[in-house]
């Protein structure tokens, strides 16, 4: 057999670095897997349920996360090789995911927390309104703070939005005075 007509074919390098990116990511996931699995392992075998609502909301996220850092790493590799803009969009796209993801991670352990802290409540007689509200005005300040992120990310000017966040917040404060008074007030008792 004559495979003389490999050695003729001329694959660019920017093409086999993108394989390889492709190639090492999936090889990064595989270790990312096996590296949860022994430490949900462990946790579970703990009595302390902040490891493992971190691990099960982290979990998912991280494993996208290295999937789209290694495809935006191929993606580089080839607009570096074929001067394509559309790959250009792409990796401004990857900051958005990026982002998308840590709030991912932060809703799902804030979740995880509530509904861990319900479960007690049936032993310890929490307030489960409380537990409730607390956990929905987090995951509110989660996906603002992710908007307000993304938004600087896509190039938009923040400062008037938060001054007028800021001002706004002055106002509701002064108009709730008394409200908030009150209810720290029966709180307290």
């Amino acid at each position: 057999m004559d495979f003389s007509y490999l050695t003729t074919v001329n694959i660019p390098d920017w093409l086999m670095q993108a394989v390889i990116a492709v190639f090492l990511t999936a090889f990064i996931r595989y270790l990312a897997g096996k590296i949860f699995g022994k430490l949900m392992t462990k946790a579970e075998a703990t009595q302390n349920f902040w490891d493992d609502a971190l691990l099960a909301a982290g979990q998912k996220p991280v494993y996208l996360f290295i999937w789209v850092a290694g495809l935006s790493w191929s993606a580089e590799e080839i607009w570096e090789g074929t001067g394509n803009s559309i790959f250009e969009r792409l990796l401004s796209f990857r900051d958005l995911l990026v982002i998308v993801l840590f709030c991912w991670v932060f809703i799902s352990f804030i979740k995880a927390l509530e509904h861990r802290y319900l479960q007690v409540d049936r032993k310890k007689k929490l307030d489960q309104t409380s537990v409730i509200a607390l956990g929905r005005l987090m995951r509110v300040a989660v996906i603002i703070t992710g908007v307000l992120v993304a938004m600087q990310a896509l190039g938009y000017s923040l400062s008037g939005i938060l001054a007028f966040g800021g001002v706004g917040g002055l106002a509701v404060g002064f108009a709730a005075k008394d409200m908030l008074a009150n209810f720290f007030g029966g709180w307290m008792i």
